[in-house]
């Protein structure tokens, strides 16, 4: 841990209180930089042992510094359900978001690393939470704790005891050809187009992405965040964002290789949480990473819940609720690669 501060800008239930943590992370090229977390308590006394810990990976909120969810008076989304369910919620900005340093969007290993950086930071600030702890991410957030769960199966923290994958955004260039496809989600290419970039600097986004696109990348990086993004592309046309040959373009395919799930053994259980009627993360293209990762013996579960991208937050609240609760416990996952 760097600093922490007692937060009062956030709107937070009564009787809460927030922490904002900075702490050292690792950057794409492993260096050393800086991150920010906000810790969240419930109201009133711990419990014995502390509020159960949970840490809460947010999906995509943009690209630039100023799209940390930290600089948001209600953290983003998803805190305040998972806090108002008793939870300890620490919530990760990701490095380069509300930092300096620039943001690894979508890089899987940074992403992960983030999470798993920020808990011991916010357990050295904060006391009456848990030494165990849960990371949950939804989409972008997904990925990474996907990620989380991977690098515990060489890192072997003994107080991980899983992860839960909301929605994930995995699937490489399937998921990014869908997302071209569909009205919403157009300006995602032009955010992977940077996230390669950032990776690979050689990278042309030229060569990936069409010449309307491309005019509206330095915007789109720079100036605005989520919805601001979304916004410049509303009158878009499907399909007219990605050029007919992106996929085999240099350097596109290294980096989904580097950040692909499924492939690698992972840590404790996983849980993937589906949404029924999810046009920005398609429930085929989950179930296929989830399939392979089962397949290759991880201890993965799968569910659906009725709803899109969004809307399967609320209604798995409660059985994902439930699963995190039991994890604490300690109790044995009942069912292993089901749906």
């Amino acid at each position: 841990m760097i600093r922490s501060e007692q937060a009062e800008n956030y709107q937070l239930p009564k009787g809460a209180s927030a922490t904002r943590i900075l702490y050292w992370s690792n950057d794409l090229y492993q260096n050393p930089t800086i991150a920010s977390a906000v810790l969240i308590k419930p109201a009133g006394a711990a419990p014995k042992g502390g509020f159960e810990l949970v840490v809460w990976a947010h999906g995509t909120m943009g690209v630039g510094q100023m799209c940390g969810a930290s600089n948001s008076v209600n953290l983003g989304y998803n805190v305040m359900p998972l806090l108002a369910q008793g939870f300890a919620v620490l919530a990760v900005d990701y490095a380069g978001l509300a930092t300096e340093g620039g943001h690894g969007y979508m890089n899987k290993i940074v992403n992960a690393t983030d999470v798993i950086n920020a808990v011991p930071a916010a357990q050295a600030a904060v006391k009456g939470i848990t030494q165990k702890w849960v990371a949950i991410g939804h989409s972008q957030g997904g990925q990474a704790v996907w990620g989380v769960a991977e690098q515990q199966a060489s890192r072997k923290d003994p107080h991980y005891l899983a992860s839960v994958a909301l929605a994930p955004a995995v699937g490489g260039a399937d998921l990014l050809e869908a997302n071209a496809q569909q009205p919403g989600a157009l300006f995602y290419p032009v955010y992977m187009a940077r996230a390669i970039k950032q990776q690979f600097p050689s990278f042309d986004i030229n060569s990936m992405l069409t010449p309307d696109a491309a005019a509206r990348y330095d915007d789109l990086v720079n100036k605005g965040c989520y919805f601001y993004a979304q916004a410049a592309f509303a009158q878009a046309k499907p399909g007219s964002v990605l050029k007919t040959d992106w996929s085999s373009q240099p350097y596109v395919s290294d980096f989904f290789a580097i950040n692909q799930v499924g492939n690698k053994a992972i840590a404790g259980p996983l849980l993937v949480a589906i949404g029924t009627a999810d046009e920005a993360t398609p429930p085929a293209v989950t179930e296929a990473q989830a399939r392979k990762a089962c397949a290759a013996g991880n201890t993965l579960v799968l569910r659906s819940y009725p709803g899109d991208h969004v809307g399967m937050l609320q209604t798995s609240l409660a059985d994902v609720t439930a699963w995190i609760k039991d994890r604490f416990a300690g109790k044995a996952v009942a069912r292993t690669c089901a749906n």
